[in-house]
């Protein structure tokens, strides 16, 4: 038994070792399917050491999450998806892969539909902290589901460059996000009808919203200083055309923008 072990581990240990040492300039292990293969292949044992040193996972291929789901992360925290074309049944691989530490999910510019948020919501994933779906076309039926969603520790929200009509937003003010302290909407093109239902947010301890690259005018910005954010200490409002109106709505805010 211990020779097979052996055996195994000097087989497999190019691969494990490519596995297991992400450099500075790539934090998230980034996944082939010769790596996933290699864990399927390994003994037991020792794929249970590698499950226990793996923090963050890139998945670059659509093809990788079958295999990665069929394999168990106790200590996973970060999973990224991002940039990676993938469909709704890909998203229901993840959703039953066993990740109970998992704190950060990034599904950003994946080409989502309102059924990969269907799969998404069905995750459990009781310790998600920071939840990325900017560049994804989602429509009132997806904030929906978003927002009839519990996220019991969900802080950061990341939407940037997703279309924002006021319908979505409105969506968005139900659900009731007490640990959310960042909000992230750059680029979603904001007018004042859609600023209107976002300062009802039932956020209390929002400490960062960026809305750079909105398009926001006066009349928005007058529409937004109303919001009682009390615990908000970063605006982020560059890259949008504010005239001297805009501005004498912002200043005696207790906001450092």
């Amino acid at each position: 038994m211990l020779s097979k072990l052996l055996a195994q581990v000097i087989h497999e240990a190019p691969r494990l070792m490519d596995f297991l040492s992400p450099d500075a300039a790539r934090p998230e292990l980034a996944l082939s399917s010769g790596h996933l293969n290699s864990l399927l292949g390994t003994n037991r044992l020792l794929r249970q050491t590698v499950h226990s040193l793996a923090r963050g996972v890139k998945l670059p291929h659509q093809s990788h999450t079958a295999i990665f789901a069929k394999l168990y992360w106790p200590q996973l925290q970060r999973l990224d998806v991002s940039g990676t074309k993938v469909y709704s049944a890909n998203i229901a691989e993840l959703a039953k892969a066993g990740m109970p530490q998992l704190t950060c999910l990034d599904l950003s510019q994946i080409s989502f539909s309102p059924a990969c948020i269907t799969q998404m919501l069905k995750g459990n994933w009781p310790l998600l902290q920071t939840l990325h779906l900017s560049k994804n076309r989602l429509g009132p039926s997806a904030f929906r589901e978003l927002a009839g969603n519990d996220w019991p520790l969900l802080k950061n929200l990341h939407l940037e460059e997703v279309q924002l009509h006021p319908k979505n937003i409105t969506h968005l003010v139900k659900p009731h996000w007490h640990q959310l302290r960042s909000l992230y909407l750059k680029g979603t093109r904001l007018d004042t009808d859609a600023v209107v239902p976002l300062v009802a947010i039932n956020c209390p301890l929002l400490h960062t919203l960026q809305l750079s690259s909105t398009g926001l005018g006066a009349a928005a910005v007058g529409q937004l200083v109303q919001a009682d954010w009390r615990n908000l200490q970063c605006l982020d409002l560059s890259f949008n055309n504010l005239d001297d109106t805009a501005w004498e709505y912002i200043v005696g805010q207790s906001w450092r923008a």
